[in-house]
């Protein structure tokens, strides 16, 4: 099977392939063994391949419940090797048994992945791999290569091109004959929502505009009954539906250059969303703990843009405490279920890992200003803030990758010695500079006060150096903390973890 067929994979829904080509769903092979599987110099036993799925459906399945599993490691592989090596990726990440599998199948994976979107017409398991592989992406050191937001970008188009949001209309998107079974729309239901969702929360992430069809009918349908679909999945998608609302309503200022409303016209919408974070926490007992964490976020989502309103508004003071109680709730909750077991910090997704960042600069930025650290609970936000440094650094799966990499960032500027390089002082300190990344602008202002801080304080060494002599310079070393050393973070300052962002 070549892997520049459109995925090795002829799923119903394919345009432009003819029924005859396409495999049967309930073919033998769901109950097949599977035997050993290669990609370019990588191969893989019978029992590798078994305890990998079987890690993926224990670990990460639950975070986004999509896939079915009771399908066998044979089916996946005959349906669609993109896919099959894509679940195998995602359980790699923490792979005891052979930890450098994660990295030799990075630019293996990342080659199928390409030559199966080169080649049209594309399948679902195509789509099925996206969402994947942009939920647990490959991990890198920089953000400008990561690919991960086009990427999501690509579910939608491609879904929408398949016909997914159309799921009982095959026909309208293919001229062949299809008729799909009520488990094959099910599962191309379930593929177009996990779709949006995954699409929605990266925006999130990324402070970006969405490409998610949220308001499309048949996500609303699905978000207003959805009787069929996984119960955690359905919580999720509410949630993303709530972050899109929130994030269109706020930024729809079609005269002003971030987007942003007034704070004058943005207060009334407050209240407006407040009101349907209550009714959506009470429309259902949020009972595990990933559907809890996703209602959290909705939360941090809309409370975040507090810190883009004008310190005179009425309300502002009690905004920003509302703002830190949020922040510590979710950090807080990350942490109670970080000690019960031992599974969220390791295995949660990039969505999850972003939000909780932007929690904990929220926190950090609080804290440090002089105002408000007299007002609210400073002891717990720092006892949290110390928490998530060692969490970014348990969230990291590779070196030198962005979550090990912004604990650094992080942990440099809560141990800096001027608290308002951050916070500011005053009232009107935690203004932000960086305002067009909608909820997450906390955290590109404060790697941008980080970086201009790095900046003067590298610049400063070396003119120190030139004009000292060397036992100046190493007593110039010797006054920092080894963890966060000039020349350690000097790498970070000088690649393009924070050059692409701020440009």
């Amino acid at each position: 099977m070549s892997p520049d067929s459109p995925d090795g994979s002829c799923l119903p829904g394919a345009t432009t392939i003819p029924k005859s080509g396409l495999l049967d769903s309930g073919s033998t092979s769901r109950g097949k063994v599977i035997a050993s599987r290669n990609l370019r110099d990588i191969e893989l036993s019978s029992d590798v391949i078994n305890d990998l799925f079987r890690i993926y459906f224990s670990h990460y399945h639950a975070y986004l419940p999509f896939l079915d599993p009771g399908v066998s490691p044979a089916q996946y592989y005959d349906n669609s090797t993109l896919l099959f090596w894509s679940i195998i990726s995602v359980a790699s990440r923490r792979y005891q048994s052979d930890p450098t599998l994660l990295t030799r199948l990075a630019r293996a994976v990342t080659d199928l992945l390409w030559k199966s979107l080169q080649t049209i017409p594309h399948s679902l398991g195509v789509i099925q791999s996206l969402v994947l592989l942009c939920t647990w992406p490959f991990p890198t050191s920089s953000s400008t290569t990561d690919p991960t937001y086009m990427l999501s970008g690509m579910i939608i188009q491609l879904s929408i091109q398949m016909g997914l949001h159309r799921p009982r209309s095959p026909l309208d998107f293919t001229k062949f004959r299809v008729k799909l079974s009520p488990r094959e729309i099910e599962e191309r239901q379930r593929a177009w929502i996990a779709g949006n969702v995954v699409t929605q929360s990266i925006s999130f992430g990324v402070g970006l505009p969405t490409p998610a069809q949220l308001c499309d009918w048949s996500i609303v349908a699905s978000s207003l009954e959805g009787s069929w679909i996984d119960e955690d999945l359905h919580a999720h998608l509410r949630c993303a539906s709530t972050c899109n609302r929130i994030s269109q309503a706020l930024t729809s200022n079609a005269s002003d250059p971030t987007g942003l409303l007034s704070t004058r016209e943005r207060v009334p919408l407050y209240t407006i969303f407040k009101q349907e974070i209550v009714d959506l926490e009470n429309s259902r007992v949020w009972t595990t703990a990933n559907t809890a964490f996703y209602l959290h976020v909705v939360k941090l989502h809309l409370h975040a843009f507090y810190l883009l309103d004008d310190p005179p508004a009425l309300g502002y003071l009690e905004r920003i405490i509302t703002l830190y109680s949020t922040a510590t709730a979710m950090i807080e909750h990350v942490r109670d279920r970080d000690s019960q077991s031992h599974g969220f910090l390791q295995f949660c997704p990039l969505f999850c890992y972003e939000a909780f960042l932007c929690a904990a600069f929220i926190l950090l930025k609080v804290v440090k200003n002089d105002y408000f650290a007299a007002i609210i609970d400073a002891g717990l936000g720092k006892k949290l803030i110390n928490f998530s440094v060692s969490a970014l650094r348990k969230m990291s799966v590779a070196n030198n990758d962005l979550p090990g990499r912004l604990s650094d960032v992080l942990a440099y500027l809560w141990t800096h010695p001027n608290p308002s390089i951050l916070g500011g002082s005053g009232i009107d300190g935690l203004q932000l500079k960086v305002r067009s990344r909608m909820s997450m602008s906390v955290v590109y202002d404060s790697l941008w006060r980080w970086r201009e801080q790095f900046r003067t304080e590298v610049e400063s060494a070396e003119s120190q150096d030139l004009n000292n002599d060397a036992a100046a310079t190493a007593g110039l070393s010797e006054g920092f903390d080894n963890a966060f050393d000039l020349t350690e973070l000097n790498g970070i300052y000088l690649d393009d973890l924070q050059m692409d962002w701020f440009a």
